[in-house]
């Protein structure tokens, strides 16, 4: 889309607490950032989530659309642009992630979100604490320079399926 050299990290696990990410996210976990999530169910479930910083934002829906961050019509086209590159990138990943493993992965419909990152994943209407599985890769676009995250967030109760598929390999 971007036509543009696109560098990928090799992916990072981490557990954590939605309530003390740790250093780890210290990155995304203190700034404010825009989000495009898509739950997932099937053998496991949890939520892939796509993550960009404000100023990589702004870059990438200028690049994609020709709207300008101070421009009447921007907020909408970030909300719309940021949805289609979730729904692609996000469903990408969990497509080859479903091949490798042989299974069948069912998607909400994605849904952009700004703030803080913790606030962003916390489970809806969750009382207890909880732990999270997270795979993190990094990702940075050479021109225009653009950067973000593609998380993959486990709820524990739902790793042992994923391991068991994973073993089934």
């Amino acid at each position: 889309m971007l036509e543009s050299h696109i560098e990928l990290e090799v992916p990072s696990i981490i557990m954590f607490d939605p309530e003390n990410p740790g250093e780890e996210l210290t990155d995304v976990s203190h700034n404010d950032i825009a989000s495009v999530q898509l739950n997932f169910h099937g053998p496991f479930s949890g939520s892939a989530v796509l993550v960009f910083p404000s100023e990589s934002v702004e870059k990438l829906v200028t690049a994609l659309t020709g709207e300008k961050p101070d421009s009447e019509g921007f907020a909408k086209a970030t909300s719309e642009t940021l949805c289609e590159v979730g729904n692609i990138l996000i469903n990408a990943v969990m497509g080859s992630i479903a091949n490798l493993l042989a299974t069948q992965i069912d998607f909400s419909t994605p849904n952009y979100k700004e703030g803080k990152f913790t606030d962003l994943i916390k489970s809806k209407g969750s009382k207890k604490a909880m732990t999270f599985l997270l795979i993190r890769t990094n990702f940075k676009v050479q021109d225009p320079q653009i950067s973000g995250n593609v998380f993959l967030i486990f709820e524990l109760g739902s790793i042992g399926d994923l391991l068991t598929a994973i073993d089934k390999l």
